[in-house]
């Protein structure tokens, strides 16, 4: 009878915590999840799925980011592999486009490809590179793709939320991966057709390209750092952001190279508060179309005459809005 008494008293218990209302998120956890939603949806449209064929027979497929303004797109060699043709770019809402490889750096497991022009003057939704050497283990991380081909058949970017589990060198290839060296761990799925598509951080900034080598100790995923391919991406890619440029120097630009009526410009998208060119007056929109007096024709020749500027000198525009041309002049700040 005691026994049963006690049966009794657990189920009754039982009962009453079942019953009971489930606790409520806190007003962080809540904040925290809108802003995850928000960075997805933001840099969502940036993530491509991919295909192609070499050879005959031999299909491949997975994921791309798009990095710039013009189309420009980070993948890997195992989605896009040396010799490849038929190459496809899927697009969100069903929009298929050609590509056209860029590069191919096989020891890094890098490809770039652009995006062919649908139209003149396309602009494409784009993902920032964020700097890999500022990550620590625990961070938050994420994961976008077009895992089991979703873009191409749902129309869906596929999602993995996770943390940086792990900083370390892989030192042995892989039957499928051929890279070697630092990687970034995360516990963030990487599921087939995933590799190549971006590891992000909590603000959409891309980490890491997901690869399919990894760790037979650890059994997590991985992303080669974003930083151990930047000298091979910068001179492709038509953004530019002086945070994360590896010059001592420091004005406060965000520039996008984009298509115009009398071919490439460039165009400012964001100034930085407080820095030296929004004590210029500079702002977003405005045209750049000289440097040192030089004339500007691609992003490049800005980052090449930035790179070349040291603090404390002056750094000469001309920039244009609405038609109308003035001179600026922004006293360059160091970056130490």
């Amino acid at each position: 009878m005691q026994r049963m008494s006690k049966v009794l008293l657990l189920l009754a218990a039982l009962l009453v915590a079942w019953m009971s209302p489930c606790p409520r998120a806190s007003a962080s956890e809540v904040a925290s999840t809108r802003s995850f939603v928000s960075t997805y949806r933001k840099v969502s449209t940036a993530v491509v799925g991919l295909s192609c064929r070499r050879g005959g027979k031999d299909y491949y497929f997975g994921t791309g980011t798009i990095i710039d303004p013009r189309g420009l797109v980070i993948t890997s060699t195992t989605v896009v592999p040396k010799g490849a043709r038929h190459l496809k770019v899927f697009l969100r809402g069903g929009v298929i486009a050609a590509g056209e490889v860029v590069l191919t750096e096989s020891q890094k497991e890098l490809v770039l490809l652009r995006v062919k022009q649908l139209e003149k003057r396309t602009e494409y939704p784009y993902v920032k590179l964020g700097n890999s050497d500022d990550v620590r283990l625990g961070d938050p991380a994420f994961t976008l793709g077009n895992a089991f081909q979703s873009i191409e058949v749902d129309d869906q970017v596929s999602l993995g939320k996770g943390l940086v589990s792990g900083l370390y060198n892989l030192n042995a290839t892989s039957s499928q991966s051929k890279y070697a060296g630092p990687a970034i761990e995360t516990s963030a799925h990487l599921n087939s057709g995933m590799d190549g598509g971006p590891l992000l951080d909590r603000d959409g900034a891309v980490l890491g390209i997901l690869c399919l080598n990894y760790s037979r100790n650890r059994w997590l995923g991985t992303a080669i750092p974003i930083n151990e391919l930047k000298s091979l991406v910068l001179p492709h890619l038509g953004w530019f952001d002086d945070r994360t440029e590896s010059a001592s120097v420091y004005v406060g630009l965000e520039l996008e190279e984009v298509e115009g009526d009398d071919g490439l410009m460039v165009r400012i998208a964001r100034v930085g508060e407080p820095s030296p060119a929004s004590l210029a007056q500079l702002g977003a929109g405005e045209r750049i179309t000289r440097v040192k007096g030089a004339r500007l024709e691609s992003l490049g020749g800005f980052r090449t005459a930035f790179a070349a500027t040291r603090p404390g000198e002056t750094l000469r525009l001309e920039v244009v809005k609405k038609g109308e041309p003035r001179q600026v002049e922004i006293l360059v700040w160091g970056r130490y």
